[in-house]
């Protein structure tokens, strides 16, 4: 920002003289003869002194913040127009509704991408922030705040071999649908009451995280580590889990009728009232999984291993068990009516009405 902001520079334009007057024929420049011409009716005037505001460093960038509720729609886009990285990151910074004001009135502009790739946000409070289908590839945003933050269509995918840094961020209840988060580190991140509805999550380290109460319907977490990674009450229908290691996990009254578990790790996981309607469990080793007051009809569980599991008071109307090792699982008050247990293995199987 220039020392002495209000003096007249060679970019500044001199009323008087040669050069016919704007407003009157008094010499105005610097920062006053530009919130003067602020002033005028002509159109190609006022957006011209926003032009020249940009020179005045942060009080320049008021001016240009304050056009942004401009009543003209001219002025209005010309103000975001002239707002370039530089100044993003300052709105960013200093104030999210502002940013999120100027992201509204630029979405309508053609072809105006937002492109913050590479930048350095780590442990910014960004709660709330309009993120939508902005350009994040390669950003630092480790341990950044972004509570209630929109990311929809965002790229968060990795950049010229430099991850997206996400580890530790605060994500809950943003919404995550359709972001690309290819190459990316999520370790330690908080999901808690997201929208991952659709995200692409194959092959992804996300152990231990917190997806609880959040939406991941139709989601691809195909090959993903969640061992201990908690799913309570968290709607997951039609999510892909096929391969996936979800060993001890919590999946305690999640809704994942229609999910692919084929080949998954559920080992010690809890399932408790869990609604599996229709979920596909072919190949999956579920030994010693909680199943106790589970809905899984229609399920399809061969060549599953439920050797130790627990299926209490669950209700298994439709569900397919054949040739499935059952050795030592618990069937107690088990609702059985209209399974198949043909060729099932049951050895030392616990069955009480």
């Amino acid at each position: 920002m220039p020392e002495n902001p209000d003096r007249p520079k060679e970019y500044d334009t001199v009323l008087g003289g040669k050069i016919p007057s704007v407003l009157s024929g008094a010499v105005l420049g610097g920062l006053a003869g530009v919130k003067h011409r602020l002033k005028s009716k002509v159109a190609e005037h006022r957006i011209g002194a926003l032009r020249e505001a940009l020179n005045y460093g942060n009080a320049g960038l008021e001016l240009i913040i304050q056009a942004l509720d401009d009543k003209a729609r001219e002025m209005r886009d010309a103000a975001c127009l002239l707002l370039r990285k530089s100044e993003q990151l300052i709105l960013l910074t200093y104030d999210v509704a502002i940013w999120n004001k100027w992201r509204v009135r630029s979405l309508h502009l053609e072809g105006y991408d937002v492109d913050l790739n590479e930048i350095n946000l780590s442990g910014v409070d960004l709660s709330g922030v309009d993120f939508s289908g902005v350009n994040l590839c390669g950003a630092n945003l480790c341990g950044a705040n972004l509570c209630g933050a929109n990311l929809c269509g965002a790229n968060l995918c990795g950049a010229n071999l430099c991850k997206t840094d996400l580890r530790g961020a605060n994500l809950r209840k943003a919404n995550l649908k359709g972001v690309n988060f290819k190459g990316a580190d999520l370790s330690k991140v908080n999901f808690q009451e997201a929208d991952l509805s659709g995200a692409d999550l194959r092959g992804f380290n996300l152990s231990y995280l917190n997806f609880r109460w959040g939406k991941l319907n139709q989601a691809n977490l195909c090959g993903a580590d969640l061992h201990w990674a908690n799913f309570f009450q968290a709607n997951c229908k039609g999510i892909n889990l096929s391969e996936a290691n979800l060993y001890t996990a919590n999946l305690r009254e999640a809704n994942l009728s229609e999910a692919n578990l084929s080949e998954a790790n559920l080992t010690i996981a809890n399932l408790e009232k869990t609604y599996l309607s229709d979920a596909n469990f072919s190949g999956a080793n579920v030994s010693g999984a909680n199943f106790r007051e589970a809905n899984v009809s229609g399920a399809n569980f061969m060549g599953a291993d439920l050797n130790n599991t627990d299926l209490s008071d669950a209700f298994l109307y439709g569900a397919n068990f054949k040739g499935v090792d059952l050795t030592d699982a618990f069937l107690y008050r088990t609702n059985m009516e209209g399974a198949d247990f043909q060729g099932a293995i049951m050895p030392n199987c616990t069955i009480h009405k």
